[in-house]
């Protein structure tokens, strides 16, 4: 990596700009901090500040301090080296840099991020250097990161002019949607080339930019990204430039030379795109040369600049110039399109030549679309399949799905195929996670949403269903999926009701997971039950255990599900979902028991879920996750750090996880009368009387060692929840364990990837609800991301940390358009032990900024919303209205001091005895005006009219169909589009 300061043997990266600080005491004395706020380092290097930290006209007594806050990362640095540190593991530590014996001085705080490989702290990458290792012989240089392991882009690189290919890469790569520019190859490794010579089937590249690429040479396999394709990539592009190989025989593409079916079932490409120029001889495509077997899906080749096109002596494709099944894997070409010119023998605007044999091992040609003024034909094919007359249409449009486009270029013109379940309905594209569509760019053509959920290939539903009738039928179908007897391409239907006896085993593992579609058809699953010592065996527990990306569950409903302690994940429908999508599902209590627990995420419908949960509904269930009670050991470290971290919601326990690559969504979802909690134990070691720091004369909550999450929808999200309703409901949580944050929609909403603020909270509803914990909002705990249009009416909030909308709104995080009108109190806890440093807000406890005095969208950011909630009759210094709390100082020489992130036009309503704490010192007892107004001391209660007048004056926008607020009411509320979240029509009128 980059070197921060000119050292030996020091290596580090940053990837914001330092900028001094300077605090000033009346003598003089200065530290001088010119370090950015986040570092991201790798394991095994180390940390040096120099001259960057440092305290200037000292006073006698006073030194230099430098303190890492976790040892285990990070050790303790050495203070005579100024800040030489050993980076040890893999996280992420707190540096503090402070002045011992100086109060006025405060410090100043720093996160380090150690990358060390593994899915969570991969290792981070930020120029060509370090590029270059992953995959070396380890003996080469002794600090070659393995082909295995995980990565991150940390910033865009322009590479040299001879890049030599990687080695066969088995990791993920996570190109955080930054740029490598400039690959040239000159030569390959094993006979092929691109940025990985190879990807094998565990290999995962995403959301990874290359531009101006030149392949050129005598390669068996080429393309941009990789020779060989066995793994997967997804959300990347190639613009510019060429790739080619002269070699006979070879298979040239755009994105991989050949993608290839490996044993996982992977070998795919999907959301992915490519413009540049390919050539060759034989199999040659904008995409990939040839595809054996694998899938190439929802993904596109355009032309953008003159010489863009494919070139082949014969199969010259615009998507793949060779389809042809492998053994009995169908090649799958799915809902792609090309704009390229072709030109060669045997040449399509989609495939060159598709081979299959057998209307069973037909290859999956469905929904593709080419240009038909630049190719006369869209795909050639070895067979001529007859088919019985009364199936034709169906069949040629399922296998056979290659259109040229029509005058108009429009969202309803794309067609994918028609469901054999109903011929009359034919599936589109879609359009709202996947394809957008702008006449203003690409030329009209579709393009791919960045932001868009994953969703299941959906392959599957062509296909006759295989129907269960009865609870052994559904035995016998879990039997067949754990043992490895069924495909992608299973289809299940419920035809009856079925009640299950006995101990039920989940239906897919982690090695044999559920790939296929399951309909429920409207039936009901009544009784279903895992118990304690099955669940501890499956570890993914509920009437799936594990299903793949591919799955799709829909119409089924769970009666009286019981789901005992011992899983890892479980969930009334599934326990762990890789993506799928899970629509229009049930779990509901009738009888006298209905629950779900788990050790680490449990949810009503879902433990995890990477993919969309749509349209479910979770009715009267107790759902909770459970203290597995692992006693630290000088052995067992790593299985303490993943049992100490618990997720429990109302659907899901956790939607998706912290930088991966897939995005997962909540949406249009209702949880009514369910009890959302967590079976906290003495055994946990993580109840601690250190509830808060102390910076200076400031309290805050440290979000950084929050292990317990209960969220009235999930208790973490890291993408999108919208148009959720929680009503009547109970979230609960240990009030006296500062690890546990409870929250009416989402604990823990988090960017999708590091630097990124994908996380989104829209629309969201909490009603008539419980909220308790150690720290407790209305909405969100803490926030990385948006949260917009949201509501917590009714209930109560309690907590040591309590608050109507949040807790921690994080930098470049932003709380918008929110409503508060709850009742607001501290936990008996605090209040026996009178303690100071507690607080219960209408709004929020602490928002932060990053620290950069040049970038003020770095801060955790809090405007248009408003808050009437009720306070305790009290007289507690503590119980503030809203307080602005943060860690990460930052100050401006010459100018102000801007300590905290921003709050800007709250309105504040009927506030009792509370008042507001905020980093200018001021007392405001209703209304907190905009930096560039007046701060406003209101001490008469505000009226409807002056309500509606002050929303007017800033801006909430209550007019107008399309607006956030309506004032028509006694007091404002949020406005729902209800014909896009219809769940919301249900909701009381406060």
């Amino acid at each position: 990596m980059k070197k921060f300061m000119v050292f030996v043997m020091i290596l580090i990266v940053a990837v914001s700009l330092g900028v001094t600080v300077y605090y000033f005491a009346q003598d003089r004395e200065e530290l001088i901090v010119d370090v950015p706020a986040e570092l991201y380092i790798n394991q095994g290097e180390g940390l040096y500040f120099g001259d960057n930290v440092r305290l200037e006209h000292a006073k006698s007594g006073h030194k230099l301090s430098i303190v890492s806050k976790n040892e285990e990362i990070v050790l303790n640095p050495y203070v005579d080296s100024i800040g030489f540190a050993d980076v040890v593991s893999g996280g992420a530590s707190i540096i503090e840099i402070s002045v011992k014996n100086n109060k006025n001085i405060r410090p100043i705080y720093i996160t380090v991020y150690v990358g060390n490989g593994n899915p969570s702290t991969p290792y981070y990458i930020d120029e060509e250097a370090d590029l270059q290792k992953i995959g070396a012989n380890s003996e080469e240089s002794g600090s070659a990161f393995l082909a295995q392991q995980n990565y991150l882009l940390l910033n865009d690189i322009s590479l040299s002019e001879n890049f030599v290919p990687l080695n066969e890469f088995a990791g993920t790569f996570n190109g955080n949607g930054h740029t490598i520019s400039g690959l040239t190859i000159t030569e390959g490794k094993s006979g092929n080339a691109g940025l990985f010579s190879s990807m094998a089937e565990t290999a995962v590249v995403s959301n990874l930019i290359l531009s101006d690429v030149n392949v050129s040479g005598d390669f068996d396999n080429a393309g941009a990204i990789t020779g060989v394709n066995k793994g997967t990539i997804t959300r990347c592009s190639v613009t510019g430039g060429t790739v080619s190989s002269l070699k006979s025989g070879a298979n040239v593409g755009g994105l991989a030379g050949s993608v290839v079916y490996s044993t996982s079932g992977k070998g795919r490409i999907d959301r992915s795109y490519a413009s540049l120029s390919v050539e060759g001889t034989y199999n040659v495509g904008g995409l990939a040369g040839k595809n054996e077997g694998g899938i190439i899906i929802n993904s596109y080749a355009a032309k953008l600049a003159e010489g863009d096109g494919v070139k082949a002596t014969t199969n010259a494709g615009g998507i793949v110039g060779l389809n042809v099944n492998s053994a009995d894997n169908k090649a799958t070409v799915k809902n792609c399109y090309s704009t390229l010119p072709v030109t060669g023998s045997s040449c399509g605007g989609v495939i060159g030549l598709n081979t299959d044999s057998g209307e069973q091992k037909l290859n999956l040609v469905m929904g593709n679309y080419f240009d038909k003024t630049l190719v006369e034909n869209g795909m050639n094919n070895t067979q001529n399949i007859t088919f019985p007359e009364e199936s034709k249409k169906v069949s040629e449009a399922n296998f056979r799905g290659v259109y040229a486009f029509g005058e108009e270029i429009t969202a309803d013109s794309f067609n994918s195929y028609y469901s054999k379940v109903d011929p009359n309905n034919m599936v589109k594209w879609d359009f709202e996670n996947v394809w957008m569509l702008s006449s203003e760019v690409n030329g009209g053509y579709p393009t791919l949403n960045p932001m868009g959920a994953d969703v299941p290939d959906d392959l599957a539903v062509i296909y006759d269903a295989s129907v269960v009738n009865d609870a052994q039928g559904l035995i016998q179908k879990a039997g067949d999926v754990n043992n490895g007897n069924t495909s992608n391409e299973t289809y299940f239907r419920l035809e009856n009701d079925i009640t299950l006896t006995g101990d039920f085993t989940p239906i897919g593992t982690k090695e044999h997971p559920f790939s296929g579609t399951f309909d429920g058809n409207g039936k009901k699953i009544i009784g279903l039950k895992v118990t304690s010592s099955k669940a501890k065996e499956v570890k993914y527990a509920g009437l799936f255990g594990y299903v793949s990306a591919s799955a799709k569950i829909t119409n089924v409903t769970i009666v009286d599900p019981e789901i005992q302690e011992g899983a890892d994940y479980a969930g009334a429908l599934v326990g762990y979902s890789e993506g799928a999508l899970i629509e229009n599902c049930k779990v509901v209590k009738e009888g006298s028991l209905a629950s779900v627990a788990a050790y680490i995420a449990a949810g009503g419908i879902a433990g995890l879920s990477e993919g969309t949960i749509k349209g479910c509904e979770v009715i009267n269930v107790s759902i909770h996750s459970v203290n597995k009670g692992v006693v630290p050991t000088a052995d067992n470290a790593a299985e303490v750090e993943q049992y100490k971290y618990r997720y429990v919601g109302g659907i899901a326990g956790q939607a998706g996880i912290f930088n991966a690559a897939k995005n997962a969504v909540v949406e249009n979802c209702f949880v009514n009368g369910v009890e959302v909690f967590d079976s906290f134990g003495e055994s946990a070691g993580l109840q601690s009387e250190n509830y808060i720091v102390k910076s200076g004369a400031t309290y805050y909550f440290d979000v950084k060692t929050t292990y317990v999450h209960i969220g009235g929808i999930a208790g973490a999200s890291n993408y999108i929840v919208r148009g959720n309703l929680v009503l009547a409901s109970s979230l609960n949580g240990d009030d006296t364990d500062k690890t546990t944050t409870v929250a009416g929609v989402v604990a823990l909403s988090q960017s999708q990837i590091k630097d990124r603020s994908a996380s989104q909270l829209y629309q969201n509803a909490v009603y008539d609800t419980s909220i308790q914990g150690f720290a407790a909002a209305g909405v969100v705990g803490t926030l990385e991301g948006v949260a917009s249009e949201n509501a917590c009416v009714g209930g109560t909030v309690t907590g040591f940390f309590a608050s109507g909308l949040a807790t921690n709104i994080n930098s470049y995080s932003t709380l918008q358009n929110c409503l508060a009108h709850t009742h607001v109190s501290l936990t008996s806890s605090s209040r026996d032990n009178g303690r100071k440093d507690s607080f219960a807000n209408g709004l929020f406890l602490q928002t932060y900024t990053n620290y950069r005095s040049d970038a003020l969208d770095s801060e955790g950011r809090v405007e248009k919303c408003i808050s009437y909630c009720q306070f305790d009759d009290d007289t507690m210094d503590q119980n503030f209205l809203d307080s602005t709390c943060e860690y990460k100082v930052q100050s401006v020489v010459g100018a102000a001091s801007r300590i905290f992130g921003s709050a800007h036009k709250l309105i504040l309503i009927d506030s009792g005895n509370a008042n507001v704490q905020n980093d200018f010192g001021l007392t405001i007892t209703h209304y907190y005006a905009d930096d560039n107004e007046t701060i406003v001391n209101d001490s008469e209660m505000l009226n409807v009219g002056d309500i509606k007048n002050k929303m007017t004056a800033l801006g909430f926008g209550f007019v107008g169909t399309n607006a956030a607020w309506n004032a028509d009411s006694e007091y404002p509320i949020i406005r729902w589009n209800t014909t896009s979240y219809s769940v919301l029509q249900n909701i009381p009128n406060n």
